[in-house]
């Protein structure tokens, strides 16, 4: 009888359980829509997808060159033309990243520089590759001799999306700085 009252109980417990789970995931799952359309809406005024099909990391690579190179030319100009500056980063840019600038343009920072510091010549050791681990992600390395005659590894880590059929700078990333021994 023990036994019997034991397999009742058990069975009512799964049976309450599983009907209460049921009812729970259902409103996850509303949850869940509700959010999901919130995410996509943002994503698509944001950025695009992470993972695009058609995109090409030569082509991309071939924008990030174009746009450093054109960039760095424009802030080492002589007389500073910052409306040709602006016209650079805006043709380059999402909006998501032209939001990063804006803020960190209020301190007095150079994002696609990751500083204020540059000269003319880290064109000259400029690389960019895909990142191995982050789909989308890009390094831009420049090489210097600092102040105590140590090789720096410059580099910045940049998220490039595809729109239409134009790639643009999205995020910068943190960076990392390495010393060559």
């Amino acid at each position: 009888m023990k036994l019997q009252k034991l397999t009742i109980g058990v069975f009512l417990f799964v049976f309450i359980s599983c009907g209460q789970h049921k009812s729970s995931t259902n409103n996850f799952q509303t949850v869940d829509t509700v959010v999901c359309s919130e995410t996509k809406q943002l994503e698509t005024e944001l950025c695009q997808s992470d993972t695009i099909p058609n995109f090409d990391n030569e082509q991309a690579i071939a924008m990030l060159k174009e746009f450093y190179t054109s960039y760095l030319y424009a802030i080492d100009a002589f007389p500073y033309n910052e409306e040709k500056v602006d016209s650079i980063v805006n043709r380059y840019s999402t909006k998501q990243m032209l939001r990063q600038l804006e803020q960190a343009d209020e301190l007095g920072y150079d994002l696609f520089l990751n500083g204020n510091f540059f000269e003319i010549k880290w064109l000259d050791t400029m690389s960019i590759y895909a990142d191995s681990v982050d789909t989308n992600n890009y390094i831009v390395e420049f090489c210097y001799v600092d102040f105590f005659e140590r090789e720096i590894q410059h580099r910045i880590k940049l998220h490039v999306v595809k729109t239409d059929n134009n790639y643009k700078i999205d995020k910068v990333l943190p960076i990392i700085h390495l010393e060559k021994e």
